[in-house]
């Protein structure tokens, strides 16, 4: 096969699964509606019920407390670190466009302490 031939069959497959992928997903639409139902009536009952579980022969209901916490204020949360030295509501993070930028300014050097590891992988797009 050419370039050519390979570039073609492969936006066809990709296109194939993305369209079996969009028609999977309408088909199972209505039954993740009706699993959002039935988790709302099931919080209705364990409400009612005031308990978080509930054991049944076909099987348990429970609650779970999840929570998500995301910085809002930076300013105000780093000065409160400094403040109080509570460092450890931070996670230590790289930024890879910092990173890519450092490499370029200083002869593909990497910053000290920061491991940059680089996949080559092949891309097709549709002309």
């Amino acid at each position: 096969m050419d370039a050519s031939a390979l570039v073609k069959k492969y936006i066809e497959v990709r296109q194939a699964i993305d369209d079996k992928e969009t028609e999977f997903e309408k088909e199972l639409a209505p039954y993740k509606s009706c699993l959002k139902t039935l988790e709302t009536a099931m919080n209705t009952l364990l409400l009612s019920l005031n308990t978080e579980s509930v054991k049944t022969d076909a099987g348990t209901a429970y609650v779970s407390n999840i929570m998500s916490a995301k910085v809002s204020n930076r300013q105000s949360l780093m000065e409160y670190v400094a403040r109080t030295g509570n460092f450890n509501l931070l996670t230590a993070a790289v930024s890879k466009e910092q990173v890519k930028e450092f490499m370029e300014a200083n002869d593909g050097h990497v910053p000290p302490g920061v491991d940059v590891a680089s996949i080559r992988k092949v891309n097709f797009r549709r002309s």
